[in-house]
């Protein structure tokens, strides 16, 4: 946010992230709270802070394309602002829209080379979510002592399974990217994926906000999906799977 933003400002912030890192989505009430406090705040705060609140609030709702009215507008107010920027990253990898993410972390690279590590960390997030394992490798590789890094050797292991199959990053982020078509058409609210490997083959989780006992008819759907919409699925490579928000939080308990 701005250098001399008001205290109300960072409230609202930690209000939004407070969210932001729960599993579950705010309710309509605290929507419409959260948005309103950002509208008093208008004209008090630079304007791209303004828009900066309403991208973020639509990253809560994960509705993809008002955050990125928002982030934009924002960024076009003062391009040169590198918070901004930034929280369009996080939106964007929150929101789940990690293919836009990539593109854009790629560009804030080439405009921020000051903060390159703290750039470098997101689009590890982001390549991994849109399945392009190479490329956090790529990305790991470039952070400062990547070896000591947690997720290194992961992000090995994971290029060791695509490369025994065959599968490369542009056909996994095509099988991701059917996954995400599937969440926005039926409208669900997702947690980032939990990815693991299991027998050699690599588990891609999605939390989504329904009831356990739904869960089988929305991986029916995605297997479909995949089947009709790919000429091979790789499921012995990468297993796709939604599992309810309600078996994550037992599991946190």
């Amino acid at each position: 946010m701005a250098a001399q933003a008001l205290p109300i400002t960072n409230e609202l912030a930690d209000e939004i992230n407070s969210y932001a890192l729960k599993n579950r989505k705010p309710t309509d009430w605290q929507i419409r709270l959260l948005k309103n406090k950002a509208n008093k705040l208008r004209g008090k705060i630079p304007e791209s802070d303004f828009y900066v609140f309403q991208g973020m609030i639509a990253s809560l709702e994960r509705d993809i394309g008002m955050l990125s009215i928002h982030f934009q507008t924002g960024i076009k107010l003062d391009p040169s602002h590198f918070h901004t920027q930034y929280n369009y990253l996080v939106a964007l990898n929150n929101a789940g829209a990690y293919s836009n993410a990539l593109a854009h972390g790629k560009l804030m690279l080439t405009e921020f080379p000051g903060q390159s590590n703290e750039i470098l960390s997101w689009l590890v997030k982001c390549a991994s979510g849109a399945c392009r394992m190479r490329e956090a490798l790529v990305f790991l590789s470039q952070l400062s002592y990547p070896s000591k890094n947690e997720n290194y050797q992961l992000a090995k292991e994971r290029i060791a399974i695509f490369e025994a199959s065959g599968l490369n990053d542009d056909v996994a982020e095509r099988l991701q990217s059917i996954v995400s078509n599937l969440i926005q058409k039926n409208n669900l609210y997702h947690t980032n994926p939990s990815i693991g490997i299991i027998n050699s083959c690599i588990h891609y989780h999605i939390y989504v906000d329904l009831p356990i006992e739904d869960i089988f008819e929305i991986n029916w759907q995605l297997a479909n999906e995949l089947v009709e919409n790919t000429e091979n699925t790789y499921s012995d490579t990468i297993l796709f799977e939604f599992e309810s928000i309600d078996v994550l939080e037992e599991s946190l308990a």
